[in-house]
């Protein structure tokens, strides 16, 4: 839960002489290692590494005040004030509950109110008969990266436009595909991808930081996994995905009307998380393709956009993070050396 304060202390900024093309990497590793202290800074951090006509800038969030559309967001209003300082970056919005973002309609259903507490009151029940033991330890975290080049995105797109497939879906099931060549299917227990809540969420669209990012779980509706079968099984992948974000907005008001009744229980639920062992799963995370932010501003121009690292304790568990931005796909591996080595990772 959030307490506000009356006179919050600036948004952080720490600046490092940069010396080379690749020290925010190591920058990176430092802010991924960092605890925020909610109690008493905000939920955002910045890096300038500061050079000689050109920079990088590191952008450091707490994923309980935002989603990985809302980075991008921030991102580009800090982009935008970059190059001009007195540009308007739109209304704020003040969050007070979970409740105040449902539409309208959807609180006024009976039916879904009452499935919302009916869960919140099993999930309470279910998290106190559970027997905690002490936390798992998990490996040491690493995050891998490389990026796909112009000549290879275009083919992909011709191709994927040409199999009436997307390309976030191809790119699920040539990772599916690699994962299980390397691991097994035995080694890697299920594979998901997130949603944007904003779609069924009114009053969210347009910039609003957002925390939840419901996920829907990634298959082929039951089409037996071969390479061979490579744009088959993308085809099935897309039309399978589609339909469960289709049917997702029910669990999404759920969860929003019911999360608040939970409070009570939050640090009995994060000894829980972290006494059981996870890691066996893969998430793909697409942020889109961010050229709208590649323009001059006053004078500033935007070189790169790299996939962000993401790391939710006790362990990142697998997650893969694709950016496209100025022609090529930046892609991001994050996992740790006990849930998968890193060897096995660049193998994937």
């Amino acid at each position: 839960w959030f307490v506000q304060q009356e006179a919050p202390p600036p948004i952080a900024l720490r600046i490092v002489e940069r010396q080379g093309e690749d020290d925010w990497q190591e920058q990176a590793r430092l802010e991924c290692e960092r605890l925020f202290d909610g109690a008493r800074e905000p939920l955002v951090r910045l890096v300038w590494l500061r050079g000689d006509g050109r920079s990088d800038l590191l952008l450091s969030c707490h994923h309980c005040i935002c989603d990985g559309l809302s980075a991008v967001g921030l991102l580009r209003d800090i982009l935008t004030v970059c190059g001009r300082p007195d540009a308007r970056l739109g209304p704020r919005f003040e969050l007070q509950g979970g409740a105040d973002v449902v539409p309208p309609e959807a609180k006024r259903n009976r039916w879904l109110q009452r499935r919302a507490q009916l869960k919140a009151a099993l999930f309470k029940g279910f998290i106190r008969l559970q027997r905690i033991g002490p936390p798992v330890s998990y490996g040491v975290a690493y995050t891998q990266r490389w990026s796909i080049e112009p000549a290879a995105v275009q083919a992909l797109v011709r191709r994927a436009k040409d199999e009436d497939v997307g390309v976030f879906a191809a790119l699920c099931t040539a990772f599916m595909l690699a994962c299980w060549s390397v691991r097994g299917v035995r080694g890697v227990d299920k594979f998901v991808a997130p949603v944007d809540a904003r779609r069924y969420l009114p009053s969210l669209q347009g910039g609003a930081l957002f925390t939840m990012a419901p996920t829907v779980r990634l298959g082929f509706g039951g089409r037996k996994p071969r390479a061979a079968d490579f744009w088959g099984l993308a085809h099935a992948l897309q039309d399978d995905m589609r339909r469960q974000v289709d049917r997702l907005a029910p669990a999404v008001y759920e969860q929003l009307l019911g999360l608040e009744r939970l409070h009570p229980l939050f640090d009995r639920l994060i000894a829980f998380s972290r006494s059981r062992r996870s890691g066996r799963g893969v998430s793909l995370s697409y942020l889109g393709r961010l050229d709208d932010s590649s323009r001059d501003e006053g004078g500033l121009r935007l070189e790169a956009i790299h996939a962000p690292s993401a790391m939710l304790e006790p362990t990142p568990a697998s997650l893969i993070t694709i950016v496209g931005f100025a022609e090529r796909l930046d892609l991001a591996f994050i996992s740790d050396e006990s849930s998968l080595p890193s060897a096995q990772a660049a193998q994937i």
